[in-house]
């Protein structure tokens, strides 16, 4: 899990509610991945490091869980789920709604500033970043 935290180049080094940031790799750009995501509730933990970086979007791995990136898309694999939690301000079309497009449920959390995005198991994500 540790390997997954320093491949982006803003990392969660520590913090339970705050997240304290360090400085990772650089292997995924505008990212900020943090592990153990529902089982250890770090949603609050996540959402704030989003907050603090609004270009960045973070990466809530389940244990057991990853991701698989390639030509700007994104697999989920193994047995949890993966949560994609972006700012507000940059998912404009998403800020007042929850709903869901095909298997990705799409939860709008205005007053976190936030959209949370779940995905399951095999489910493939665009995104704009390799």
């Amino acid at each position: 899990s540790a390997g997954a935290a320093v491949a982006s180049n803003v990392m969660i080094a520590g913090g339970v509610t705050v997240p304290k940031l360090g400085k990772g790799w650089g292997l995924l750009n505008e990212v900020i991945i943090d592990q153990h995501f529902s089982q250890r509730a770090r949603f609050e933990r996540l959402t704030e490091a989003v907050q603090r970086n609004p270009a960045h979007v973070g990466l809530g791995l389940d244990e057991a869980t990853g991701v698989l990136i390639s030509n700007n898309q994104m697999q989920v694999v193994g047995s949890g789920n993966v949560y994609f939690i972006s700012a507000a301000d940059n998912d404009a079309e998403e800020a007042n709604d929850a709903k869901r497009i095909g298997h990705t449920l799409v939860i709008a959390a205005p007053e976190l500033s936030a959209v949370l995005r779940l995905l399951s198991v095999e489910h493939v994500f665009g995104v704009g970043w390799d």
